[in-house]
């Protein structure tokens, strides 16, 4: 694990909760490090204190878990379904074109796996997805 200070926001740690296993994959590491990176990035814009922890894990024997977990404002549940759609924005003072987590979801789902989330209201979201080992 490693936590730094954001340089735009100190009162906000970012976390790395990285597994001591090294996990190998054979899938398009560029695609989800592109994901990872577009989570990490919205929870940046949407937590303006506290944490946000990221990692990933073996799930199963042949699936990896990551994750990105934030202290942001939260979505509310009537929403929640909404978010992966195209141009869906929940707050329009946030930059953005509202297509990140589209774009990511349909990258996993190309890679053999699914995206999901948990959130409360000014709790904050965890964002998360699973990928097989190999990709079919």
């Amino acid at each position: 694990m490693f936590k730094v200070k954001l340089f735009n926001n100190p009162s906000v740690d970012l976390i790395c909760e990285a597994s001591l296993q090294p996990i190998i994959m054979y899938s398009e590491h560029q695609r989800i490090i592109q994901v990872m990176a577009n989570l990490i990035h919205n929870a940046i814009k949407f937590t303006k204190s506290g944490e946000i922890r990221f990692g990933g894990h073996m799930k199963e024997t042949d699936t990896v878990h990551f994750y990105v977990s934030d202290t942001g404002i939260g979505i509310p549940e009537e929403e929640q379904q909404e978010i992966f759609t195209s141009f869906k924005k929940l707050d329009r003072e946030v930059p953005g074109t509202g297509l990140g987590l589209t774009l990511s979801q349909t990258i996993i789902r190309s890679l053999g796996g699914k995206v999901g989330l948990e959130s409360e209201v000014n709790k904050g979201s965890t964002f998360w997805f699973e990928v097989p080992l190999l990709m079919r």
